[in-house]
């Protein structure tokens, strides 16, 4: 595979459907992109409050606290909270915005200035709201933008011929602490045995040699 552009005097976006897709799918690119690009955001797009049904953390208290989590883990690439910006879109709802929502949110997306990269879900993705953001990121942008796609969870028997890497080479264990920085993905909540949690065996998945992407 061949190596991602330079992104010295560039700017970069990374879309994450959810808090911490951005840290899972690319956080050697934020690493990187916050040393040498000119500019550099992060765009989460939903609140991610779905993933646990839990009293002790209903939907308000989750989204807020994952927000936390997504700044804390991008500090462990040297970003801070002017890096962010959180869209706040309901967590699995995304396939039911009406034409204005969904307008509203390609124009979410495209708000302020253009960038050079992009780096966004693939549509190959299983999970609906990855599809509808990396449909909805397509929307936003001209063809002059180019984008990199990530595959976080795989769709049995979709094309996924991914051309471009960046070589981790020593930030696997700072990505693999910046992933546990997502505590409430990682264990933290205890009152609902069906919630999302990721696994020691699924965090090192996360962690490969090498963070792969497609063309957009």
């Amino acid at each position: 595979m061949r190596p991602l552009p330079c992104f010295e005097g560039r700017s970069v976006t990374v879309v994450a459907p959810h808090p911490d897709d951005e840290t899972i799918a690319a956080f050697g690119v934020l690493h990187d992109a916050l040393r040498h690009a000119k500019r550099v955001e992060v765009i989460v797009v939903t609140d991610g409050s779905a993933s646990h049904q839990s009293r002790r953390w209903p939907p308000r208290r989750l989204a807020a606290q994952r927000e936390r989590e997504t700044q804390a883990a991008l500090a462990r690439a040297g970003g801070g909270k002017h890096t962010l910006r959180f869209l706040r879109q309901p967590d699995s709802g995304l396939e039911r915005l009406d034409r204005e929502g969904w307008r509203a949110l390609v124009r979410q997306l495209r708000r302020g200035p253009e960038p050079d990269f992009v780096f966004r879900p693939s549509e190959a993705d299983f999970h609906a709201d990855h599809k509808l953001v990396a449909r909805a990121c397509k929307a936003a942008w001209p063809p002059r933008v180019r984008q990199f796609a990530y595959l976080v969870w795989p769709e049995e028997g979709a094309r996924w011929r991914p051309r471009f890497e960046l070589r981790l080479k020593g930030l696997r264990g700072q990505k693999r602490a910046a992933i546990r920085c997502h505590r409430t993905q990682t264990g933290l909540i205890a009152d609902d045995p069906d919630g999302f949690t990721m696994s020691p065996r699924m965090i090192a998945r996360f962690c490969p040699p090498a963070e792969s992407f497609a063309s957009g």
